[in-house]
């Protein structure tokens, strides 16, 4: 009886700890695209793109914005 109470609370931990590494993970993904989605509109909302596809368009639409950013820091040169 004592191993399957055992058994139990493992198994308990590790759905609650599951559940917390997912909402520690996605949690900031979900924040960190929001402002690509504004973005973007529904546009590309209709795409049907997956949520990690989301990230990854985000993650290129950031690189692109500091790339140009920092182009237009740069003098030019004549």
């Amino acid at each position: 009886m004592v191993f399957f109470t055992v058994v139990l609370y493992v198994l308990l931990f590790a759905l609650c700890l599951g559940a917390i590494i997912s909402v520690i993970v996605y949690v900031p993904l979900f924040i960190y695209t929001i402002p690509y989605i504004w973005q973007a509109g529904e546009r590309k909302l209709k795409e049907e793109a997956t949520f990690m596809q989301t990230v990854k368009n985000a993650r290129a639409f950031y690189k692109s914005k500091k790339l140009a950013k920092k182009l237009a820091k740069q003098e030019p040169n004549v």
